[in-house]
């Protein structure tokens, strides 16, 4: 089984996607939808973290990154500030007016969702779908940089998941998957660069929680979101992040880049 993974990185990767979102959130669903707004969400989210860690051990004889934390502020400034940049300007343009009451245990169940989507997605996409597809093929830039691209591509297409929940987003959701494929793509180049998964977490979770933070403060946030965007906003959102995408190339054809197997076999 170990050997057919490796050997089938792509349709292992899908393989894994599936068993470890598609599934998990057809059974749950139902069952957590009359729990407090954020509880379901950080059980299915915590339940990725989970299975994604428990195919990276059946696979692999060691943990697939280093768990010491080098270099983390010098990577994270270095590769991570367009990153850190777009999440405050995330921050601004998202802004709603402040009229929503909220208490601890909302504010608290929020925050765990916002962590266990970073940690589950970061762990799914980057150290296992990547490595996977890595230890493969990544042996030179070229090769590198089509791992990338096929883990980026489930990556985005993952959130036409929000459909289930938000079925009248179609544009807002496509939105989303062309978004989150960019900073995929721009995510996987940072953990190929650096080797340091906590610099793709903490992006993750500030884009994340600078975005959706209204949600808590502003019950036009809350009330609106299943109304659909509008279509030249989206595609200039869109279009924006574009930036994501040529970063992450330059990272990687960069003259320094030299490839190392990212995965311990």
């Amino acid at each position: 089984m170990r050997e057919l993974i490796k050997k089938y990185p792509v349709i292992s990767s899908i393989l894994f996607f599936v068993l470890t979102i598609m599934i998990p959130w057809a059974i749950l669903f139902p069952l957590f939808n009359d729990l407090p707004y954020y509880y379901g969400y950080v059980i299915k989210y915590a339940l990725t973290l989970i299975l994604s860690v428990l195919a990276t051990l059946f696979i692999y004889k060691k943990v697939p990154f280093s768990l010491k934390n080098k270099n983390y502020l010098k990577g994270l400034f270095s590769f991570g500030m367009i990153g850190l940049i777009c999440a405050f300007i995330a921050f601004f343009c998202s802004m709603s007016k402040i009229d929503r009451r909220t208490n601890f245990n909302e504010v608290f169940s929020f925050v765990m969702y916002i962590l266990f989507v970073a940690l589950s997605e970061e762990y799914l996409f980057r150290v296992l779908i990547l490595g996977i597809l890595l230890n493969r093929y990544g042996h030179d830039k070229k090769k590198a940089l089509l791992c990338v691209m096929i883990s980026s591509v489930i990556f985005g297409l993952r959130h036409y998941i929000n459909l289930i929940t938000m079925p009248n987003t179609v544009i807002s959701t496509t939105g989303q998957v062309l978004f989150t494929f960019m900073a995929g793509f721009y995510l996987s180049c940072i953990y190929i660069r650096t080797k340091n998964i906590y610099i793709c977490l903490t992006i993750h979770f500030l884009e994340d929680i600078f975005t959706m933070c209204w949600l808590l403060f502003s019950n036009d946030a809350f009330n609106n979101q299943n109304v659909d965007g509008n279509l030249l906003n989206t595609t200039m959102l869109v279009l924006v992040h574009i930036i994501y995408v040529i970063a992450g190339i330059f990272m990687i054809k960069d003259k320094r880049y030299e490839y190392e197997n990212i995965m311990e076999v």
